[in-house]
């Protein structure tokens, strides 16, 4: 996939990533993908509700594309939330 590809996907998207390795779940929005040193690598925002106490919220996250495992696609951050309180019940 290419930087242009990951990017017309993501758009506008708030996108919920498991990474190689890890545990947890790793979500980003207002999310650009971009090319360094031949590895492609996805930056965006820390959205609401993704860390406790929303500790992180707005602070820039990326992470490798080789990395990702799969991911999820929410519509907005509403419904990044309003699913993410749904799982807590």
């Amino acid at each position: 996939m290419t930087e242009k590809q990951i990017n017309e996907i993501f758009s506008g998207k708030v996108v919920s990533f498991d990474l190689i390795q890890q545990d947890a779940t790793f979500s980003l929005k207002e999310i650009s993908a971009y090319k360094l040193n031949n590895r492609i690598f996805i930056s965006g925002k820390i959205p609401k509700a993704a860390t406790v106490n929303d500790w992180a919220e707005g602070l820039t996250g990326s992470i490798a594309w080789e990395s990702i495992i799969n991911f999820v696609i929410f519509d907005s951050e509403k419904d990044y939330i309003k699913r993410l309180e749904l799982s807590d019940t």
